[in-house]
């Protein structure tokens, strides 16, 4: 045996032993707890990330979706349209896998609703379900508008194909017009020697005046593509991919058959000019009284005799039995001798007649006329102008002649009235 006093610090010892031993323990225990409870925060702490990663992913998607759905719709073709429903078929697809990600989001977030609120993110479960639910919302606005934006362009589409067939329609017409035209109105060569010519070339200027009235009926051609092109006016439709013509086009190719007539109109009218030169009302009437004077049994025609007569009483003293000839148009028996003889119209008469005056008009003739009234000077003073002329013929000669200090140069005139 010990001492006491040994055997007092060895049972210390043991005591300390037995404490220390316990210490060790409780230690080891708090740690094994504290552990525990560390790796239940970090699965928390990484379920709340995970949580926030998806529905920042999950927001970010809805968010870009609600504006694209929301987004103004502007179609202006078959293409377009077919686009946004592509895009709508898309996200009808998505929206499933969306939505089965809001419920996972839920799930999660109940699983970590003891917890406490999660601080990584500031979207839950039902906003997200809610932001869904608008976008879906949006896409069924923009479907709804999409089939009345269908319709639309269906609509614009059919008025389109239709225009393009009324253009060609209307293309076609004029084309044939124009050929018509030109078949039947070829190229008239009128002289003033050859009355026939000139009848040819009247009744050539009655046949295309006569077309001229109809301008109007061949419009009517284009009426109905005018239509047409005003309902895709007020529709914004420009661009039609059936057709290059538009209503300028038409309008163009309608003028220039138009024009076409004008010019075969002014080209026989300048050629009657040139050949049968224009009688004034004065000299018309003085050519009827005469002609009427001496057809003394009304019946239209006079006699080679009673032509002479009439010739004389217009102060014409030249032998005319020729020219008589070469207009006579008819015949008639003679209430003296009774022979048939040749006899001419009025018609006739005056186209002689127009001759005879063409004739007697000459570039020297008007240019003696002028030098007679200017005595002798190369320019006429324009006070002569206002004495021997009327004041509407006064005022032509000034706008057609020359001014030259005070007074008019009618060499000019005379030439270009000529061609000189």
């Amino acid at each position: 045996m010990g001492s006491p006093r040994q055997d007092l610090l060895s049972k210390r010892k043991e005591q300390i032993d037995s404490s220390f031993a316990a210490l060790v323990e409780a230690a080891g225990a708090y740690r094994a707890d504290l552990e525990e409870v560390l790796a239940q925060q970090t699965k928390i702490e990484e379920g709340r990330l995970a949580v926030a990663k998806r529905a920042e992913m999950l927001n970010r998607w809805l968010e870009e979706t609600t504006d694209a759905m929301s987004e103004v719709m502007q179609i202006e073709t078959v293409r377009e349209a077919d686009g946004i429903d592509e895009a709508l078929k898309t996200f009808r697809a998505e929206e499933r896998t969306r939505r089965a990600e809001c419920e996972a989001l839920a799930a999660l977030e109940a699983t970590l609703a003891s917890s406490g609120p999660n601080p990584y993110t500031r979207f839950v479960a039902a906003d997200l379900r809610s932001a869904l639910d608008g976008a879906v919302a949006a896409a069924d606005d923009r479907t709804s508008m999409l089939a009345l934006e269908r319709v639309k362009i269906s609509e614009a589409d059919q008025q389109k194909r239709r225009f393009a067939e009324c253009a060609s329609t209307a293309l076609t017409f004029l084309a044939a017009e124009k050929a018509k035209l030109e078949a039947s109105t070829p190229t008239l060569l009128i002289s003033s020697d050859d009355a026939d010519s000139i009848a040819a070339g009247h009744a050539r200027k009655t046949q295309l005046e006569e077309y001229a009235t109809r301008a109007a009926e061949r419009a009517e051609q284009l009426a109905p593509a005018q239509e047409l092109a005003d309902a895709l006016f007020a529709m914004a439709e420009m661009d039609n991919p059936y057709t290059r013509q538009s209503m300028a086009s038409l309008k163009s190719a309608f003028e220039q058959l138009e024009q076409l007539v004008r010019d075969k109109l002014s080209l026989v009218c300048g050629q009657l000019a040139r050949a049968t030169m224009d009688i004034t009302p004065e000299q018309m009437a003085e050519l009827e009284k005469a002609f009427t004077h001496f057809d003394r049994d009304k019946s239209g025609n006079l006699n080679k005799f009673k032509f002479g007569a009439a010739i004389k009483s217009l102060d014409h003293e030249n032998d005319l039995d020729e020219e008589f000839d070469k207009f006579a148009d008819g015949t008639g028996r003679n209430p003296d001798t009774g022979a048939t003889e040749g006899t001419i119209s009025f018609d006739a008469f005056i186209r002689l007649m127009q001759k005879i005056y063409k004739v007697d008009d000459t570039p020297d003739a008007l240019n003696g006329a002028f030098r007679t009234l200017s005595n002798g000077k190369d320019v006429l003073p324009a006070e002569e102008l206002d004495k021997y002329f009327n004041p509407a013929h006064a005022a032509f000669l000034r706008e057609s002649l020359a001014e030259v200090e005070g007074s008019f140069d009618y060499s000019t005139f005379y030439r270009k009235v000529y061609n000189k």
